[in-house]
């Protein structure tokens, strides 16, 4: 008796392990999910801010992404004279943002096409607009030829230059987050929400 119950015991035991080993031959196979961190285009490839060098308001020439010495950069992008009047609102709460973290810069880009005679008009409304060092040092302005300004916006994914950018950018200028026109407390916070979750 003893002997017919451990046999009936080892064979469904030894059946309980054949089966297994089938349904792990004959499963799927595990798939990958691959979250995306940044912004994507169509082809779902990460945006990049391309290498633009301008002046900053110091007279220093300066070269982003090249020159982000911080994990994270903060960017505003203005591709005309009246955006760069809408750019500055970004600029406190960028300042306080990257105050108070170590990983985090923060710019504004212009990306002009301007003439050369009225370049020293532009450059002379923003020293007037802008007096804090601080933000001095941040104000970059890079004068373009239109097919350059495209290729710029082009690179991030925009077809005109009818907006500026806010954009959320790694050291070599991955660009996790992006807002397409004037400083909104909406978009704002939406911002603050990315920053939170990245690792201070």
């Amino acid at each position: 008796m003893k002997r017919s119950y451990l046999f009936i015991l080892v064979t469904i035991v030894l059946l309980s392990v054949i089966a297994g080993a089938v349904l792990l031959i004959i499963a799927p196979p595990t798939t990958e999910i691959t979250v995306r961190s940044c912004v994507t285009d169509a082809d779902d490839q990460c945006l990049t801010l391309p290498r633009i060098t301008g002046d900053n308001l110091d007279g220093e020439t300066i070269t982003l992404p090249d020159d982000i010495t911080s994990e994270y950069a903060l960017l505003v992008m203005p591709f005309s004279r009246e955006e760069q009047t809408q750019a500055i609102n970004w600029l406190p709460i960028y300042q306080e943002w990257a105050d108070n973290r170590d990983d985090l810069s923060y710019y504004s880009l212009a990306v002009l096409v301007v003439d050369a005679p009225f370049r020293p008009l532009v450059i002379g409304g923003l020293n007037v607009a802008v007096a804090d060092p601080a933000v001095r040092h941040a104000v970059i302005v890079a004068f373009v030829e239109e097919t350059d300004q495209q290729a710029a916006l082009t690179a991030l994914n925009r077809p005109d230059r009818d907006a500026l950018l806010a954009l959320l950018v790694t050291q070599s200028g991955e660009v996790l987050w992006q807002h397409v026109g004037a400083y909104e407390a909406a978009a704002a916070d939406e911002l603050r929400e990315v920053l939170a979750k990245i690792d201070n």
